[in-house]
């Protein structure tokens, strides 16, 4: 059955067989006990006939007493042969009668033949009479169970064919109308805007049987109508940090262009253009970098390294950025190595390291602390001190072009993509990136998973 078949004509074909195979059975279950019941009751009179000739025939005079005794029976669908060898010697005056073939066996009744027919059952015993062997053949008819059962099997072939019509009506109702709240499910769903992506289903309003799925769909909505929301802060984000450079560029070069100016002071010019096209290309850069990461398509090439010679290299470059401010290091537990990239660890060491100097308050210290767990993988925590961070929303420092506040920094420097780099580089390498404020510290952990 194909795939896109309507599941109502699916369920309905499945009742349909599962309702005609067991009433089929079931009607043949119940005529052949009747059968059986029937062949035995006629088995039973048949013998009982046999038994009572038998007895006879231990009698004097047998032959004429069992002739008498016959002659006597009023039952109407009886009829016996007394046979000495091939010769008949005797047999029943019952005029509508008339039987077949002789058979010693009982026979099965047959309800194929018309109503007109008669159906026998034979039985062959031998008695002995005056010292003389006689053959009795005893016939019982069985036509009245025959036509019994075949009007039976009209009846219940009759209560068959209605059984089943109601029986696939009420399926067929009751799917309809259990359908129902499918049908309601899916109009209410097709309602659902991209600026609605907040409205949420009501659980309370469907079954049981449909709570999973509707769980499904508002963990689905919940998630789309974030993505939605960060694209749309991305997207406005984006043009807010591409506008500021560009106006600079069109500005610097209507200046450029008002007047005649010497080669220095043309010079001059290009180069603060070339200043702003530096900081677009690296923006451009970095945001090429991320979506290629969020599509797979960068892989880390993973490899031992040592976090004492890497932190070293990395600090010694820092140094002279942290003199500025007057930041120290300190750097807790460096016997230790870590499996990783060597280019992506470096960026993203550099990338928390440089948001620390941008924002740690003047003269306070930097905290490097490294830390292994066999089952987890090596984490590095790096922790500075900032005045005023505990009301900045940290679950999205790790958004793409979320900037803190440039005013606790005093440099407008950067664009807000470092930290979400940071993010993707650990995300690539499967491990795991947060952040935590106690008082006016922050703390941001880089978990690197084991080999």
């Amino acid at each position: 059955m194909r795939g896109n078949t309507s599941i109502i004509l699916r369920t309905m074909l499945l009742v349909s067989v599962a309702i005609t195979l067991s009433m089929m059975a079931l009607l043949f279950l119940v005529e052949r006990s009747l059968k059986n019941h029937f062949m035995e009751l006629d088995e039973d009179i048949v013998n009982n006939k046999a038994s009572i000739i038998v007895s006879l025939s231990k009698q004097k005079d047998a032959l004429s007493k069992i002739m008498s005794w016959d002659a006597a029976n009023s039952d109407e669908g009886f009829y016996i042969k007394v046979l000495d060898d091939e010769r008949l010697v005797y047999k029943s005056n019952r005029s509508r009668l008339s039987p077949g073939n002789n058979s010693s066996k009982f026979i099965s009744i047959s309800e194929t033949e018309p109503p007109s027919s008669h159906n026998y059952i034979v039985k062959t015993i031998h008695v002995d009479i005056d010292k003389q062997r006689y053959s009795v053949m005893i016939y019982l008819d069985a036509s009245v169970h025959s036509h019994f059962l075949a009007d039976f099997r009209v009846q219940l072939l009759t209560i068959f064919c209605g059984a089943w019509l109601i029986i696939i009506l009420s399926t067929y109702l009751g799917i309809k109308k259990g359908h129902k709240p499918i049908y309601s499910l899916s109009k209410h769903m097709s309602t659902i805007q991209a600026e609605k992506l907040e409205a949420t289903l009501a659980i309370d309003k469907y079954p049981g049987e449909l709570r999973e799925l509707i769980e499904s769909f508002n963990g689905m909505l919940t998630k789309l109508n974030g993505s939605f929301i960060k694209l749309s802060d991305f997207s406005n984000d984006v043009a807010h940090e591409l506008r500021t450079p560009l106006t600079n560029i069109i500005m610097q070069a209507q200046v450029g262009l008002s007047q005649e100016r010497s080669i220095p002071e043309y010079q001059e010019l290009m180069y603060s253009i070339l200043e702003e096209l530096e900081q677009l290309a690296k923006m451009v850069g970095d945001m090429l970098w991320l979506a290629r990461t969020d599509n797979g398509l960068i892989l880390a090439d993973k490899e031992p390294l040592s976090l004492a010679s890497e932190l070293s290299s990395l600090l010694d470059f820092f140094t002279y950025l942290a003199e500025e401010k007057a930041l120290t290091f300190e750097l807790i537990n460096n016997e230790d190595h870590v499996m990783a990239d060597k280019i992506m660890f470096r960026r993203a060491i550099s990338n928390v390291i440089s948001n620390a100097i941008r924002y740690s308050d003047h003269g306070s210290p930097i905290g490097i602390s490294l830390s292994r767990d066999p089952s987890h993988g090596t984490l590095v925590s790096v922790t500075n001190r900032c005045t005023g961070i505990s009301g900045e929303p940290i679950s999205r420092m790790f958004d793409r072009l979320y900037r803190g506040d440039i005013s606790r920094s005093g440099s407008s420097d950067g664009v807000g993509l470092g930290l979400s780099i940071v993010k993707s580089i650990i995300e690539v390498h499967g491990g795991k990136v947060w952040n935590e404020v106690d008082g006016d510290h922050i703390t941001f952990h880089l978990l690197f998973p084991v080999r």
